[in-house]
């Protein structure tokens, strides 16, 4: 049998030990002693109890990450800018505006298989504004901030888009750092 009991010692310590017993019978069954035995489990007591505080702290960053990616997720259906998180090194998209799929006018799950490179050759043209030279992929902002942490505020290109219309739009373009100061987006 185990029962757990709260036992204080001489140094007025209180600690939860656990007590198993048997009895030890003779060759009639009848018990003629007992064995007891018995452990300390406070440290297992502590343990478990900072194991399910952890747990209840994962579980709440868990659903305050959920409740992010939803707002950001609204945010990034109904604001009308083209916003688009790239991540480093190859410029793969990690997440799109519905205003950005809609003005390059490809679906985004089309866009998610497509490099940065592979993005910017879908416009007709790209330059900057004033500029009569094609761009290149190294001018674009986006190249920039990824390729050499440069923060790019309010550029203008002309973007002419996969039908040939041209616009003009005002890029902002800015590096993402871990903590090591890697460029990671």
């Amino acid at each position: 049998m185990n029962e757990s009991y709260l036992l204080t010692n001489c140094q007025g310590e209180t600690n939860t030990v656990l007590i198993n017993t048997a009895p030890v019978r003779d060759n009639r069954g009848n018990i003629i002693r007992s064995i007891a035995s018995w452990r300390n489990i406070e440290p297992l007591k502590r343990a478990e109890e900072e194991l399910r505080a952890s747990r209840d702290k994962a579980r709440n960053a868990m659903r305050k990450a959920r409740e992010r990616q939803r707002i950001l997720e609204t945010i990034l259906v109904s604001i009308p800018e083209g916003i688009t998180v790239i991540e480093a090194p190859a410029g793969s998209l990690q997440l799109v505006s519905t205003y950005y799929e809609n003005f390059i006018g490809v679906p985004m799950e089309q866009l998610f298989h497509l490099t940065l490179e592979e993005r910017l050759a879908i416009y007709k043209d790209f330059r900057r504004y004033g500029e009569t030279r094609p761009g290149t992929t190294e001018d674009y902002p986006a190249w920039r901030a990824l390729k050499t942490g440069e923060l790019v505020m309010d550029e203008e290109w002309i973007i002419s888009k996969k039908d040939g219309t041209p616009s003009v739009v005002s890029v902002i373009a800015a590096p993402v750092r871990d903590e090591q100061g890697e460029i990671t987006h």
